[in-house]
């Protein structure tokens, strides 16, 4: 955030609609102004998703790639935050970061079994009442896609476009239909890339975002094979056997860190599942890949 020609700001929305005159709480906003402004256009808004993800982050890493296109002559690039996340206030907190490391050690994951399951469940209820505790039941009680989506076309009034441009990824599609349904008439135009089908159940979500993983994974292996130094070797029928030889041993045998942290089996694999999101990863996730075979 510290390039100088990035603007940075927060966003005063009520916590709860319905009560508009009641509690205010902060999104937090991040700007690059349109380089050219005679071709200027509007603003065009971005979130990366998650939920969770932060839209600041994303729109800093990006604004300079698109700083000499058109797109960056003829928009503001704005990122935001959602309510509850990163420079948002309050921000939702549910565990802390030891607390996490711990649960990531338990990897509840692996264990299907009913006691599996149950240690799943419980640890769940536990988080639950982490988030409430840290957070407060009033906070979360509007926290959510529908508020976010309320809180975007405040936003498109504020930086003083009559309708929005909007992009999205993941499921920051959400927050794009959500928006669209609720306010289309204020809608610009979007691109949602990698959409949510808001009709579809959890669980085919899942599946479906399984299949995806799996796709990147094989691009990933066919990019890593054409490398003298590929962590899973040149054989890509063979890729996935040594992946799961080099993260499996983790579940019962985690790496000492430093500063007393361990790498678990199921860092391992969220740190791999990151890293397949973009190309650019490729290289440092094969480093840390080569790392668990010395």
């Amino acid at each position: 955030y510290a390039d100088p020609g990035l603007q940075c700001a927060h966003l005063e929305v009520p916590l709860d609609y319905a009560k508009p005159d009641d509690k205010v709480i902060k999104v937090g906003l991040l700007r690059r102004p349109a380089s050219d402004p005679a071709q200027r256009i509007g603003s065009l808004v971005m979130n990366p998703g998650g939920p969770g993800g932060s839209g600041m982050s994303a729109a800093a890493g990006k604004a300079g790639d698109v700083a000499d296109t058109e797109l960056g002559r003829r928009f503001d690039f704005v990122g935001f935050d959602p309510r509850g996340v990163g420079a948002s206030e309050p921000k939702v907190q549910c565990r802390t970061a030891e607390e996490r490391d711990a649960e990531r050690l338990m990897n509840l994951n692996v264990d299907t079994s009913p006691a599996g399951v149950e240690r799943t469940e419980n640890q769940a209820k536990a988080i639950n009442a982490g988030c409430v505790s840290r957070t407060g039941i009033d906070v979360l009680a509007h926290i959510g896609t529908r508020e976010v989506a309320r809180d975007l076309d405040v936003m498109r009034s504020a930086l003083g476009d009559a309708k929005l441009t909007y992009l999205g990824y993941s499921y920051g599609t959400r927050i794009g239909t959500s928006y669209a349904e609720t306010f289309p008439g204020n809608v610009r135009a979007m691109i949602l890339d990698g959409a949510l089908d808001p009709a579809q159940d959890q669980v085919s979500q899942l599946l479906d975002q399984g299949r995806g993983f799996q796709q990147a994974f094989d691009a990933f292996v066919a990019w890593c094979a054409g490398l003298p130094d590929c962590a899973l070797g040149q054989d890509k029928s063979q890729a996935v056997a040594k992946f799961k030889a080099m993260v499996r041993p983790l579940i019962e045998n985690p790496v000492s860190l430093s500063e007393g942290r361990k790498l678990s089996y199921t860092h391992a694999t969220i740190g791999t599942v990151q890293a397949l999101y973009v190309p650019q990863l490729w290289t440092p996730l094969n480093r840390g890949l080569q790392g668990l075979t010395q």
